[in-house]
């Protein structure tokens, strides 16, 4: 037994050594770039388009109902961009692993376009419904926007750059119901403005 005291007291454990590789400064700049402005920009004027759907279709839908006709239809307008909305939610962000997240937002944002158009100028209910769906499946990338709004900033400005987003999406909310009612006092036919 004194023989494995020995034994074991003797033998040096294996030490690996590492080695601290030099950063240069100017290779690792971890400041904001012009890109990562305008990128975060487009992200706030995404967002506020989607939130001024989503408003819109809900406090203008019988609006729409008494210009287009079809007032039993209106609840339709507002559930089915909430409803297209939740369903493509998942599947894109799903895409986004897979191809990318630029991809998916746009086509996602060129759906929301079209819709959009469909909606202003809409003949019947029927069609201002088919728009509204269009508009959801565009407002699926709400996930896909907060995540880009993070992984575009540096981390010492992620904080202030989720709450950009948030303050863009109360006054867009604001803003909506302000100036639309505004129109829409006028004039029926305004919430194509909208």
């Amino acid at each position: 037994m004194s023989k494995q005291g020995n034994k074991n007291n003797c033998e040096e454990p294996n030490a690996v050594e590492a080695k601290l590789l030099a950063v240069d400064e100017d290779d690792n700049h971890q400041g904001l770039t012009l890109k990562c402005v305008l990128v975060y920009l487009s992200i706030l004027s995404g967002y506020f388009a989607q939130v001024l759907a989503i408003v819109a279709t809900g406090a203008f839908s019988r609006n729409m109902a008494n210009v287009l006709g079809g007032r039993d239809k209106y609840i339709w307008i507002p559930q089915g961009l909430i409803i297209c909305s939740t369903f493509t939610a998942a599947p894109i962000a799903q895409s986004s692993d897979f191809w990318g997240r630029r991809l998916p937002i746009l086509i996602c944002t060129s759906l929301y376009i079209v819709g959009s158009i469909v909606i202003s100028r809409a003949s019947s209910m029927t069609m201002a419904i088919a728009g509204s769906s269009v508009v959801g499946v565009g407002t699926g990338t709400t996930s896909l926007l907060y995540a880009v709004a993070s992984e575009i900033m540096p981390r010492q400005y992620r904080p202030v750059a989720q709450a950009g987003v948030n303050i863009a999406n109360s006054l867009c909310g604001i803003f909506t119901l302000l100036f639309g009612f505004g129109l829409v006092r006028e004039n029926g036919e305004n919430f194509r403005v909208v």
